[in-house]
């Protein structure tokens, strides 16, 4: 289901601030993922997945900024996820319970950083971007 307007409207201004420190909440939602399903570790072999690395920093990152600007460009998921999805089901090899479960965490540490955060609208939004991501 898509977000209406107003549920955009009100996650915008939060996503401009999230983009802003994006390596600390997208490092702290890669963290999330490995402390609470350390299996998905396996995946990641390539990188340093110690807590606080450069590495969970650096990736996290990338995926902070690439779901501000799909929701920038809110009508084009697909399109502005390509990338990242790209890198994440065929180089990194990410099942869809993967790509959920760090959407989760990804939604955990948000509400833990902007307890304000209209969850629904945000939950409601990962979920496309989880979507987007395994779709092909």
């Amino acid at each position: 289901m898509a977000l209406s307007d107003a549920e955009k409207a009100a996650l915008e201004p939060l996503f401009v601030k999230i983009d802003a420190d994006a390596e600390k909440i997208g490092g702290e939602a890669m963290e999330s993922l490995f402390q609470h399903h350390p299996d998905t570790k396996s995946h990641f072999t390539h990188m340093d997945v110690t807590p606080g690395s450069q590495d969970l920093k650096t990736h996290g990152g990338k995926i902070i900024h690439a779901i501000n600007d799909a929701l920038n460009h809110y009508g084009k998921l697909q399109e502005n996820l390509a990338t990242l999805r790209d890198m994440h089901t065929n180089k990194l090899k990410l099942s869809v319970d993967t790509i959920k479960l760090l959407c989760g965490c990804l939604l955990e540490v948000l509400v833990k950083h902007f307890p304000d955060v209209d969850k629904s609208a945000c939950d409601k939004f990962l979920n496309e971007v989880a979507v987007a991501l395994i779709s092909s």
